[in-house]
């Protein structure tokens, strides 16, 4: 039988090398079943997505049981199977994602802003409004606390809400919040950028809903001029 002591190796040295060979052996599946998972995915072929993305799930807990590895592999399969618009297999996932990463990271960490907006997404798709509304407001309050009120990102987290509002017939609520995410931009990204045009047309749309189309054509046109000098052409 062979003795490692042969190699002159204390026990505790041992057991790290051992320890470190196997996650590297882990380290390697892991990333593997991820390549092949994205790949499968780019063809088209879900369920084999889904497949490897569960065996590189495997893997990241047998690396780090409660890691931020296993957290991102496990949104990494959620937005599988959110994008096959199976949301009902998705939430958990996400939620187990955010609860990782709540407990290595902290409630208020930037990176948690966009887990909420994730679970917001999947909760209004599944009719769960009042929740949908409670996590598009938690990510918002977690970047502007991160990035400060008036950062580009801050932006697109009103213009969400403001969204969500629009679809529930809130048509106050949601044009207030359009007003503060179109001011948002303009000051930080400038009079002409693309996604100041996006948003003037997401709030003329509200307007026409609302009663107010001459607002609304006025929206319209200055997306499109946004977009004539931007690219030169409108959508």
């Amino acid at each position: 039988m062979f003795n490692w002591m042969m190699l002159g190796l204390p026990a505790g040295l041992l057991v790290i090398v051992l320890w470190h060979t196997n996650a590297d052996a882990q380290q390697e599946v892991w990333e593997r079943h991820i390549r092949a998972s994205g790949a499968a995915y780019q063809r088209g072929r879900f369920e084999e997505a889904i497949s490897h993305g569960e065996a590189a799930l495997e893997a990241a807990k047998n690396l780090d049981r409660d890691g931020i590895r296993v957290a991102e592999t496990l949104i990494i399969v959620a937005d599988i199977y959110k994008n096959q618009r199976r949301f009902g297999e998705a939430e958990p996932l996400y939620e187990k994602a955010l609860a990782i990463e709540e407990e290595l990271l902290g409630p208020e960490h930037p990176d948690l802003a966009d887990k909420f907006g994730n679970l917001a997404e999947l909760n209004r798709n599944q009719g769960n409004y009042a929740q949908a509304e409670q996590f598009y407001k938690r990510a918002l309050k977690i970047d502007q606390k991160a990035l400060g009120q008036a950062h580009p990102h801050v932006a697109l987290g009103l213009h969400n809400l403001a969204l969500f509002y629009q679809s529930q017939s809130n048509h106050s609520e949601a044009e207030a919040l359009f007003k503060q995410s179109l001011a948002i931009w303009e000051q930080a990204l400038g009079s002409g950028h693309p996604i100041l045009a996006k948003g003037l047309e997401n709030y003329a749309a509200l307007l026409r809903q609302s009663g107010q189309p001459e607002a609304a054509e006025k929206a319209e046109t200055r997306a499109n001029e946004i977009r004539l000098d931007y690219v030169g052409h409108p959508r």
